[in-house]
């Protein structure tokens, strides 16, 4: 393929894609126009054609979500007294002490 060739490939892909938008953007406004016309004629109101975000969400997910979580007692005291649960990352301290191929357990609250 040549450059010109590929040139007017290239001009020949963009007019393409500005004729899919340009048709994606009268389909969203013939959508939009249809969909206000049917809420017109049955009198609907925004409040009967929304779901609540809940809606969407199973039932035992929200239940889960807004339960209060307890704190967790720490497991691990650093060497400068820096404290860590042993849940999610690492603290710098206790990364560098496993860096050094020491191990946590002499870290461990008893």
């Amino acid at each position: 393929m040549t450059e010109s060739e590929f040139k007017d490939a290239l001009l020949a892909i963009e007019q393409k894609e500005m004729a899919l938008a340009e048709e994606r953007k009268a389909l969203r406004v013939g959508g939009i126009q249809t969909v206000q016309n049917i809420v017109d004629r049955l009198g609907l109101t925004a409040a009967e054609i929304r779901w609540p975000a809940e809606a969407s969400i199973p039932a035992q997910i929200v239940a889960a979500a807004k339960k209060p979580r307890g704190t967790v007692a720490p497991k691990y005291r650093g060497p400068e007294g820096q404290l860590w649960t042993g849940r999610g990352r690492k603290p710098v301290w206790a990364q560098a002490i496993v860096d050094r191929g020491e191990s946590l357990d002499i870290y461990l609250i008893k």
